[in-house]
């Protein structure tokens, strides 16, 4: 299940669903495709078509049970099964910051020491998908903010304790 929940939130982080019936072209697009991605769709779906920059999942069936259950675009939702199966949860939370999520370390001199801040971070357009995600860490005891920058929104894990909380409960990397 874990496997599934990656998939799906790599798909919100960085992919498409084409579902139309009038030309029946049904597929899942998967965008900056790595050696993670490849094993967990092989799990999952078996068989899929890597293309130059993406991997494709053909299938009706497929792509009409990942739109009842994330939506399609930029008005992604999270899957009502990552707040009820925790191994869903964690590959949903693994996938998306795997594709969307960005690190930075940051050092001052304040006082004449150096002090070190730590920030997981995502940019995303789609607020409600972030509130989603917000709700998903905080079910794994992670604090994070949700605020408005420019045109998208971001969503920050601040502080080395969070950081490492994160590291530990989702990723599984003891720290």
């Amino acid at each position: 299940m874990e496997d599934f929940g990656f998939v799906v939130g790599w798909l919100c982080g960085r992919g498409s669903v084409v579902y139309d019936e009038k030309h029946g072209n049904y597929y899942l697009t998967f965008r900056k495709v790595d050696e993670h991605l490849i094993r967990k769709l092989e799990s999952v779906y078996g068989k899929f078509t890597k293309l130059k920059k993406e991997v494709r999942v053909y299938g009706k069936h497929f792509v009409k049970e990942v739109l009842k259950m994330i939506g399609d675009g930029k008005s992604w939702c999270v899957p009502n099964l990552a707040f009820s199966h925790e191994g869903f949860r964690r590959g949903f939370l693994m996938g998306y910051f795997h594709v969307r999520g960005k690190f930075r370390l940051r050092i001052r001199v304040v006082g004449g020491k150096k002090v070190r801040s730590y920030i997981l971070y995502v940019n995303d357009v789609n607020l409600k998908g972030l509130r989603g995600v917000k709700k998903l860490l905080e079910m794994e005891g992670i604090k994070s903010l949700l605020f408005k920058t420019g045109v998208c929104y971001r969503l920050e894990i601040h502080g080395k304790t969070w950081v490492e909380l994160f590291k530990r409960k989702v990723l599984r990397v003891n720290t």
